[in-house]
């Protein structure tokens, strides 16, 4: 649609409600560029498509999926049938196999539905979490005041380290989460650590002391990297 201005100006012309439905999510648009298909399931959730609820859930646990359709589809779900996400996003979530930005996203979809039952899967997701994942549960976590109380209860049960108690942005998230006395549970919790930047001078220090600058083989080093490290430590 089009109005008659031709000068070097546009104008938007918003219309609506049409019958049949214009959007139409086929397989073939989920099938092609990954930003375009991600824009198409945001845009159908937007417009409260429930019909396509069954075809998200699929993909949003479709393990050769891209990474982005996947959050695209659980946003979508959230937003679709809300009440009935929860098993879904509690079980990505859980799934040590899934990619470390679905599992955030699934938090973070968790945390704002504020329901305290859900503290049992944010305790089991940080017993299977890289330290930096760790990090970015605790993140999405601390900004909502449910999942502030579970962060805090898995720190207090041994499920997360305390040290994501030592992190500036989620202490700051956690004090906007308006969680009663907060300054005191934190120094509770963390008491006894040392701060992380002595931590790691302290750690780089024995390592260097222990190196053996005439043993030393890359070629050993890589083997031992790829045996021990590589399933974690990689792009992505």
């Amino acid at each position: 649609i089009v109005d008659a201005n031709t000068l070097g100006a546009y104008a938007w012309i918003g219309v609506g409600r049409f019958e049949p439905a214009v959007v139409e999510v086929s397989e073939q648009a989920l099938e092609g560029d990954a930003s375009r298909a991600a824009a198409l399931i945001q845009l159908a959730g937007e417009l409260r498509m429930t019909e396509l609820a069954p075809r998200f859930a699929r993909l949003a646990q479709d393990t050769t999926a891209s990474v982005d359709l996947r959050v695209a589809a659980l946003e979508a779900i959230d937003r679709l049938h809300a009440s009935h996400a929860t098993a879904l996003l509690s079980q990505t979530l859980t799934d040590p196999q899934a990619p470390p930005m679905l599992r955030v996203t699934a938090a973070r979809l968790l945390s704002r539905k504020g329901k305290s039952s859900d503290a049992a899967a944010f305790a089991s997701a940080f017993k299977s979490a890289s330290a930096v994942l760790q990090r970015d549960l605790a993140l999405v976590m601390a900004g909502h005041a449910n999942g502030a109380a579970a962060l805090l209860a898995a720190v207090r049960n041994g499920d997360a380290s305390p040290r994501v108690l030592q992190d500036e942005a989620v202490v700051d998230r956690l004090k906007a989460s308006g969680l009663p006395d907060l300054t005191q549970a934190i120094a509770t919790l963390t008491r006894g650590i040392p701060a992380a930047d002595e931590r790691i001078r302290d750690l780089i220090a024995q390592r260097a002391a222990s190196f053996s600058q005439a043993t030393a083989s890359a070629e050993r080093g890589l083997a031992v990297y790829q045996k021990n490290c590589a399933a974690c430590h990689r792009i992505g």
